[in-house]
């Protein structure tokens, strides 16, 4: 229960409360440790535990190397490539039973829901429609703004539906009712209805985008999935679609006929945000003085970079000048050719694996698919917004790790079983 509830505050309520989290993170641990104790085993398969650790040394590196530079936010960026993947390998340790797996995917609905109906009820309070005493003011950053024809508002929370929006469709897509998922469909339906609202009001583009693209990566991936799995899929995959789109066309008209909004304005917004060689928007012109910035200093030092908490040329955040939303060409800038050869590498083991999951092992295939269609979109939103900065975040680089942590350790009990046998 104490991993469930620290899962879902990562949901509802990312890079605050962090006493709250760390109180639950010692918990967890302590729960962790004793199952280890008493079963005299950590369940952590020896490639896995390999990777992380070596990504760990290699961020160790990358931070010396600043620190040798004597870049400012060397050390500060130190718990996110050296210390937090180690923490996250013991969690992957915890997680390494399918019952497990199947409560963080139920925490995961919730938590969609819980960070939707907050947005809702911050904006209608905002708004006027809610009394405050309804209302509690979480630390979420919260800020809104209204404009005729449409609003636009700021919540952390926002960001979890990068990966839970997706994540969802997927599971639409991909979870019959006849393969006994773990959350019931009418469930999922009700999460990703009360999300489209605080989707289209917040104005996130690349949530736009990957909205639309989730359920086309959804299809595609179910061609991966083993004969009785695409039969089982084949009905519901059709019919989830046309109810996505009913759903979406159906919550489009009552914003525009019972609230007003003018949805031109949304267009023109991901007009200017696509043409990034003459757009007009604060965001576009700030990502590309970062990205002249960083692309002609890590010109200086291609193979290497600067090191882990370099500052280029153009300062986007004066109390932490090292963070750039251009998060992918920082760490190229960071780390060089090299480092991002190798972080590279661990992203495409992570989805040869999810390959070798869906292809192979029906049960835990259940789960993999929409967790890898939530990671991808992820990853794609994290291009321009440094998400994994935060510890908050880094589970969801970790989640399809556990499951393929289970699964590498049920090959590798079953050929060890296998060899008994033969021997017997």
């Amino acid at each position: 229960m104490p991993a469930y509830l620290l899962f879902f505050l990562m949901l509802f309520v990312p890079t605050t409360y962090q006493p709250i989290k760390g109180a639950l993170i010692v918990v967890v641990l302590a729960i962790i440790a004793t199952e280890m104790f008493y079963t005299k085993r950590i369940a952590i398969h020896r490639t896995v535990l390999a990777i992380t650790i070596f990504m760990s040394a290699v961020g160790l590196l990358f931070v010396n190397l600043g620190l040798l530079n004597r870049n400012p936010g060397a050390i500060k960026v130190m718990p996110v490539y050296v210390l937090w993947p180690l923490l996250y390998l013991l969690f992957v340790a915890g997680c390494a039973r399918v019952e497990v797996i199947r409560g963080l995917m139920k925490v995961l609905v919730i938590g969609c829901i819980g960070v939707s109906l907050y947005a809702l009820l911050y904006i209608l309070h905002e708004s006027k429609l809610v009394p405050g005493f309804l209302y509690y003011a979480l630390d979420q950053g919260q800020n809104i703004a209204f404009y005729e024809g449409h609003i636009a508002f700021v919540l952390y929370s926002i960001s979890s539906l990068l990966y839970l929006v997706p994540f969802l469709l997927a599971a639409l897509v991909l979870w019959p009712e006849e393969l006994r998922p773990p959350v019931s469909r009418r469930w999922i339906w009700i999460a990703f209805i009360l999300s489209i609202v605080p989707v289209i009001l917040s104005e996130r583009k690349v949530l736009w985008f990957l909205i639309l693209a989730s359920p086309v990566m959804a299809l595609g991936l179910r061609l991966l999935l083993p004969a009785k799995s695409r039969i089982a899929t084949q009905k519901i995959a059709k019919r989830t679609v046309i109810g996505m789109l009913a759903s979406g066309v159906a919550l489009l008209l009552i914003l525009r006929f019972a609230l007003n909004f003018d949805f031109s304005i949304l267009v023109n917004l991901v007009t200017d945000a696509i043409n990034v060689n003459s757009g007009t928007s604060e965001d576009v012109i700030v990502r590309q003085a970062q990205y002249t910035s960083m692309m002609s200093e890590w010109a200086n030092s291609p193979l290497i970079g600067t090191g882990l908490g370099g500052v280029a040329s153009y300062i986007r955040n004066a109390e932490q000048p090292w963070t750039y939303e251009l998060s992918y060409v920082a760490l190229l800038y960071h780390t060089g050719f090299i480092g991002m050869l190798i972080y590279s590498a661990g992203i495409l083991w992570t989805y040869v694996q999810c390959y070798f999951v869906l292809r192979t092992d029906e049960k835990l295939g259940l789960y993999m698919g929409p967790v890898l269609i939530g990671t991808t979109c992820f990853l794609i939103g994290n291009a321009s917004n440094p998400y994994f900065e935060k510890y908050d975040y880094l589970w969801v680089l970790f989640l399809p790790v556990a499951i393929i942590n289970i699964h590498l350790l049920n090959k590798a009990k079953r050929r060890k079983e296998a060899v008994v046998n033969v021997a017997a």
